[in-house]
């Protein structure tokens, strides 16, 4: 079923993940803190956009079945993005796997240094290179994603300057989880993943994200879902 339309109504998740499989261990060595590994996952799409050590930048409508199975695993932040937004959000993903973007393995051994020399030696990625990367970490991935998405005059300021201020070569899932909780004060949500778009409003109508108001949706309130 086709998701309603409502104007500017755009849900996205960033989606933790704990240690779930062997080569979390390496990610853990390297400083990756509670969790290691994130992802977006766009419940209009049914879709995850999502890249693995050793691996190339994907989407994949097959992996949201784990945030349904393995609930404990998960954690998440809930995004609104507006239409303009979610196009660029789109594209630019549709785009990074399209041309098979490799994983950027160099960057996160600077995890093994002091947070000052990190600071000092690791200038974050040009905007041309931010546009159109040859390799990222699955944290970088969320954070030049949602940066290209907001990189318009008429985007949302507070999360331009969200994703504007972190450095994406050395920002883990775990302190991009950090970030993102100081923004919406409030951490990450240990209930189940919300998968589709209903699952999404209700989500939204029952605990709606700090910086947005449910009057700036009109008709939202006023769907029913009839079947999924």
């Amino acid at each position: 079923m086709t998701p309603p339309y409502v104007k500017d109504f755009n849900p996205v998740f960033i989606i933790y993940r704990k240690p779930m499989f062997k080569t979390d261990k390496l990610l853990r060595m390297v400083g990756a803190g509670g969790f290691t590994h994130c992802e977006l996952y766009v419940p209009s799409m049914k879709a995850t956009f999502a890249i693995f050590a050793g691996g190339h930048m994907e989407c994949s409508t097959s992996l949201p079945r784990f945030y349904e199975s393995n609930p404990e695993y998960f954690t998440w932040h809930m995004l609104i993005l507006t239409d303009g937004e979610m196009r660029k959000l789109e594209k630019w993903h549709v785009d990074m796997v399209q041309k098979k973007c490799d994983y950027n393995f160099r960057d996160l051994f600077w995890k093994m240094t002091p947070s000052s020399v990190q600071r000092s030696c690791v200038p974050d990625v040009s905007t041309d290179v931010a546009h159109s990367p040859q390799n990222m970490f699955c944290s970088q991935a969320v954070i030049l994603g949602l940066r290209e998405a907001f990189g318009g005059p008429d985007t949302k300021t507070s999360l331009k300057d969200l994703f504007g201020s972190v450095n994406s070569r050395i920002t883990t899932p775990s302190q991009l989880e950090k970030h993102f909780a100081k923004y919406q004060k409030v951490s990450s949500n240990t209930r189940q993943v919300p998968l589709t778009f209903w699952d999404a409003r209700e989500e939204f109508i029952t605990n709606t994200p700090y910086g947005f108001k449910r009057d700036q949706f009109p008709g939202l309130l006023d769907l029913k879902c009839e079947s999924t």
